[in-house]
């Protein structure tokens, strides 16, 4: 398994390097956290099913639960990355409020100036240098301190963004659609009715399509079974579970219905589709 994102209690942080050529169309689920620095050449990634496209000196902050997959890459393409347990992340951020966190989970990517980049990129150097330091018995404190003076310099470049009165031209029907993508977020694993979202939302369905159609260009729907196919997909390919438990964890009826479902939105059976990541990772 890509050991990059799956930090450890016994080791908190993990930096380096990677292309993420391993996630290509393959949806990766955050258990902690990550900082990613774009070196050279250029991707295009979905963040929580948005699209990014990563140049260099493009920084991306995945929170815990993101959802993160590569769907293009140049052969240049590198990033640092610098990834953390959650525990180590709140250990670092807690004394920084919500809205700071939906702000990141709105905006994670940042195409950094020549200046500050080179800024951040020393301070990735040092990051690498105390994972590589394996015999220092303080360096998950000093990656802590580290990642708090990262979250605290972003902090302070975005203040202005998220504190008082949203002032980044967004309108009501964004500030809806924002809402309803926190809802489906929490709820799409039980709820599959876009009417109990606009019910929760006190707004008609009719509306509630309206918002979407004009922010987005598609429908409610498709937001929602969007979720629900790359939920599937992650569990196909960073779990073991049969296809009966997650249609089960999923509150499908059963595993037929799932299995439907899924080959509707993908073409693909469950069982094809995890079978091909298998054989991927056997070559």
């Amino acid at each position: 398994m890509e050991n990059w994102v799956y930090p450890t209690e016994e080791t908190p942080f993990l930096a380096g390097e990677t292309n993420l050529n391993e996630f290509l169309n393959r949806p990766l689920r955050m258990n902690g956290g990550a900082i990613l620095l774009c070196k050279n050449g250029t991707a295009r990634v979905t963040i929580d099913l948005i699209e990014f496209d990563i140049q260099p000196e493009t920084e991306i902050i995945l929170l815990t639960d993101s959802v993160l997959m590569l769907l293009e890459t140049d052969r240049d393409f590198l990033a640092t990355f610098f990834s953390f347990t959650s525990q180590l992340l709140n250990e670092a951020c807690h004394r920084l409020d919500a809205p700071f966190f939906r702000y990141l989970k709105e905006h994670p990517t940042h195409k950094h100036s020549k200046e500050t980049y080179k800024l951040i990129n020393n301070l990735f150097d040092l990051i690498i240098s105390t994972y590589e330091d394996h015999k220092n018995r303080f360096r998950s404190v000093i990656a802590k301190n580290y990642l708090q003076i990262y979250m605290l310099n972003v902090y302070n470049k975005a203040e202005q963004y998220f504190i008082g009165p949203r002032n980044d031209g967004y309108s009501r029907q964004e500030e809806l659609f924002h809402q309803y993508i926190e809802l489906v977020m929490k709820n799409f694993m039980k709820q599959r009715d876009v009417a109990f979202y606009a019910n929760e939302m006190c707004i008609s369905k009719g509306y509630l399509a309206t918002i979407v159609h004009n922010v987005i260009g598609a429908t409610p729907k498709v937001v929602l079974d969007k979720y629900i196919i790359q939920e599937i997909k992650v569990l196909l390919t960073s779990t073991d579970l049969s296809v009966q438990q997650i249609a089960d964890y999923l509150h499908f009826p059963d595993q037929s219905y799932l299995g439907r479902y899924f080959k509707h939105h993908t073409s693909q059976s469950p069982i094809q589709y995890r079978s091909k990541w298998k054989n991927k990772f056997r070559r």
